[in-house]
């Protein structure tokens, strides 16, 4: 009997979080990096107590592989998921996201709860998508 059920090709990397498209150019972690992060502390001579709430980051924070030590900006480590010929993404489509990552840049960083992110990792991410439609780096 044959199988005629399509196969679905599933993402190289597996991470859907906050490393979601991180891998190590080096050795291939995708597993535990070090990231150079903002978060709010209580500050006395004494040291530094971090306060409960999120830390953050982006494309330009420092990063480094946990286990090959490579280190650079977190955009080094980013790999592009694999995206559909430009042939088969509709004009309008891609003239929308490149209107929302114009109003992006423009607007104050704010945090998105339902994503669990900002509008900083937003923006980054449309402009990768924006770039690999058109088949280069932006």
């Amino acid at each position: 009997m044959s199988n005629d059920t399509p196969t679905i090709k599933r993402p190289t990397h597996a991470n859907t979080n906050c490393l979601e498209n991180i891998k190590c150019p080096a050795c291939g972690n995708e597993d535990t990096f070090r990231i150079a992060v903002t978060a709010l502390a209580t500050v006395t001579d004494d040291g530094a107590e971090v306060e409960y709430g999120d830390a953050e980051w982006d494309e330009s924070s420092y990063a480094e592989c946990a286990q090959c030590c490579k280190h650079g900006k977190l955009s080094d480590f980013s790999v592009c998921p694999e995206t559909p010929p430009a042939a088969n993404v509709h004009p309008t489509l891609l003239e929308a996201l490149e209107q929302a990552l114009a109003a992006l840049n423009t607007a104050p960083r704010f945090r998105v709860p339902s994503l669990a992110t900002d509008s900083y990792a937003i923006a980054a991410f449309c402009g990768r998508a924006i770039a690999s439609v058109k088949g280069g780096a932006q």
